[in-house]
């Protein structure tokens, strides 16, 4: 586990959210804006977009022909086909990226930037970086969530969709039994992204907007940082056996 050290303040984990300045101070005062799944939807001009957002890759090879989708597979011959739940395209999501040991490259003396490959996935959002605590940040969506009755689902992408293709059979019980498992999963071109996201679920949601906005309230282990550029973002770094060691002194 990676420790950084902001103005005296300590973070165990990190949270990192590349946006326009008075976005991100909405973000620190707890005002989270969710966009919903079919915001994200679309041919992939930008490495915001993705048309597989959300959707299971279906293995044409394993259908039958009881199979609902036998004979559109039969007539188009897709190269490629991926399948969601109609109602999913309102599901509220939530992103940002979790820091992680790949994506800093050592300077020395604990310093380190972050890696180009990131910089780039990120750039075109601004220069304006918002870091933050996981464990602040996951533990207020959660109360408020809970008080309101929605499911939040937390945690990192994993970049594995290309691999995890479906019958049309294990399609259907997966969306019975955990229908939002899908938004955590995409193809191996977004890894740069590191990203981790909130998705919200239930049926108190408001799926009928364009985005949603949940208050967690003010978040207290949280800076902007306004750059140049954000290859102007170095970080120093404690290692978590040092930063317990040195917090029981």
């Amino acid at each position: 586990m990676l420790v950084i050290r902001i103005y005296g303040k300590e973070y165990p984990d990190i949270l990192i959210k590349v946006s326009k300045r008075e976005y991100l101070e909405d973000i620190i005062q707890g005002k989270l804006y969710f966009n919903n799944a079919e915001y994200f939807r679309d041919i992939e001009t930008d490495s915001s977009k993705d048309s597989r957002e959300g959707k299971v890759r279906i293995d044409t090879s394993k259908l039958n022909d009881n199979d609902p989708i036998f004979d559109f597979n039969s007539i188009f011959s897709p190269e490629e086909l991926n399948l969601s739940v109609k109602s999913s395209q309102k599901t509220p999501i939530f992103c940002c990226s979790v820091l992680e040991r790949n994506m800093l490259i050592p300077k020395g003396k604990g310093e380190f930037d972050l890696s180009k490959a990131y910089l780039k996935e990120m750039e075109k959002w601004g220069n304006c970086v918002l870091v933050f605590s996981l464990h602040e940040f996951c533990s207020k969506v959660y109360n408020k969530c809970f008080d309101q009755n929605i499911i939040p689902l937390m945690k990192k992408i994993t970049y594995d969709q290309e691999e995890n293709s479906l019958s049309y059979s294990e399609f259907v019980e997966l969306m019975k039994f955990n229908k939002y498992d899908v938004f955590f999963h995409k193809t191996n071109a977004y890894k740069n992204q590191h990203e981790f996201r909130v998705v919200l679920g239930g049926a108190n949601v408001a799926k009928d907007k364009g985005n949603y906005i949940l208050n967690i309230g003010k978040l207290e282990l949280a800076t902007i940082f306004e750059l140049e550029s954000l290859g102007n973002l170095g970080l120093r770094i404690k290692i978590w056996e040092d930063y317990q060691r040195n917090s029981y002194k």
